[in-house]
C-alpha cells in the first residue's frame, strides 16, 4: 500500500501544479478593457487613469480623462462629475469631489470577487447588510480604501461585484465591520 502511494503520490502532485498554473494563467489573462476597470490599469491601485482620492485636486479631473478618453462623454455637474463610459454593460464612473480635493471614484462593475482578490490582496474587514446576501469587502491599498459590494447568491456563483469604489477616508471604515478572516467564513455566515 505504502508503494502505492509513492508511486501516486508525484502524479497528483503533477497534475495538482498544472491545475494551479491554469487557473493562475486565467486569471491573468482576463482582460480588464470594456469596462472601467481598464483605468486601473494605467496608473498604481488606488490610482485610476491618473487620479488617487485625496490626492489628485478635483480640478484637474476634466483634463486627466480628456486625455485619457477623449472620446467618452464626460459631464461636471456641481461637487460631482459623472463620466460615462460606452460599453454594453452601460458602465459609469462618478468621480467625488470634498474641499476641492477628489474624495471618491466609484465604478459601476461586474468583476468576480477572486479577480478583485488578486488585483487588491488581502481585505480588510467586510460588512453584510439588509438581505444576509449582500456584502461589502474593504481593503486598504496605499491608505485609500477600497470598496466592493456584490451578492452571495445561488445566481451570483463568481460573486461578480456591482460596485467598486476608491475612496480617501479621515477614520478607519473597519473600526466598526467585521475583520476579515477568509473567504469560507463568508459563505458559512
Amino acid at each position: 500500500m505504502t508503494t502505492l502511494l509513492l508511486r501516486v503520490m508525484p502524479l497528483c502532485l503533477a497534475i495538482a501544479g498544472v491545475l494551479v498554473g491554469l487557473v493562475v494563467s486565467v486569471a491573468q489573462a482576463e482582460p480588464l478593457s470594456d469596462q472601467p476597470l481598464e483605468g486601473l490599469t494605467i496608473c498604481h491601485v488606488p490610482c485610476w487613469i491618473g487620479i488617487e482620492p485625496g490626492r489628485t485636486a478635483f480640478a484637474e479631473v476634466p483634463s486627466i480623462v480628456s486625455r485619457q478618453f477623449p472620446t467618452r462623454r464626460w459631464q461636471v455637474r456641481g461637487t460631482r462629475s459623472y463620466l460615462v463610459l460606452p460599453s454594453l454593460e452601460s458602465n459609469t464612473v462618478t468621480v467625488d469631489e470634498h474641499n476641492s480635493m477628489v474624495n471618491s471614484i466609484q465604478m459601476k462593475v461586474s468583476l468576480p470577487l477572486w479577480r478583485l482578490l488578486l488585483l487588491f490582496g488581502k481585505p480588510v474587514c467586510y460588512q453584510r447588510f439588509g438581505d444576509p446576501g449582500l456584502i461589502n469587502i474593504h481593503w486598504n491599498v496605499n491608505g485609500i480604501y477600497v470598496l466592493s459590494h456584490f451578492a452571495v447568491a445561488d445566481w451570483n456563483p463568481e460573486w461578480r461585484s456591482n460596485a467598486l469604489v476608491l475612496m480617501a477616508r479621515s477614520s478607519d471604515p473597519c473600526e466598526r465591520l467585521t475583520p476579515w478572516r477568509g473567504l469560507a467564513l463568508l459563505k458559512r455566515s
